[in-house]
């Protein structure tokens, strides 16, 4: 009984941290996010496009939801991600408008919403609602030129998985952080 009640929960943080992973992998070239949403759902963003600023679509499954996203919305607390999009129809040529939603872990959460942020940054997308994951200010006093600043979606997904290696433990991770700075800022 214990033993298998304990292996159930062993199975459950190899899951968990699976999930992280293949998340932060997926991240890793800096064009994809890909997971499993809280419906079972598989959801990838994906940035696209030969132009300077890439657009940003959206697949469900194996299907193109929104081959350009105009809009993300966060809300922390309900873990939830709303989109709000175009889709071009091939057979008669018009581009209808597209929305929709989905919910992510727990677990999840703020690599989700760092990783999304950094690829809408990149292409150029609106990003209402609460900041991905918000920084210390210890951390985000470091943000002082322009340059610096318009580099915070990559330092907040660094941030991100500092948190993760640490736990979640926000003064582990942040005396780290401080401690060697390239961990999360790499270019100073």
């Amino acid at each position: 009984g214990g033993q298998s009640a304990h292996w159930g929960a062993r199975q459950a943080q190899r899951t968990a941290w699976g999930a992280r992973m293949a998340i932060a992998a997926s991240a890793q070239s800096g064009s994809v996010l890909s997971l499993v949403d809280t419906s079972g759902d598989d959801v990838r963003f994906q940035l696209a496009g030969e132009e300077e600023i890439p657009r940003l679509e959206l697949w469900v499954g194996d299907e193109l939801f929104a081959d350009d996203v105009d809009v993300v919305r966060f809300d922390s607390k309900e873990r939830r991600f709303s989109i709000d999009g175009t889709i071009d129809d091939e057979e008669d040529g018009e581009s209808y408008e597209v929305d929709g939603e989905f919910q992510v872990a727990e677990a999840e959460r703020n690599m989700v919403a760092a990783t999304l942020a950094l690829l809408v940054a990149r292409a150029g997308v609106a990003w209402e609602g609460e900041v991905p994951l918000p920084l210390p200010p210890k951390l985000e006093a470091k943000l002082v030129s322009d340059e610096l600043k318009a580099s915070r979606p990559g330092v907040v997904l660094l941030w991100a998985h500092l948190l993760d290696v640490f736990g979640g433990d926000e003064g582990a991770a942040l005396a780290a952080a401080l401690k060697n700075t390239a961990i999360i800022f790499p270019y100073l």
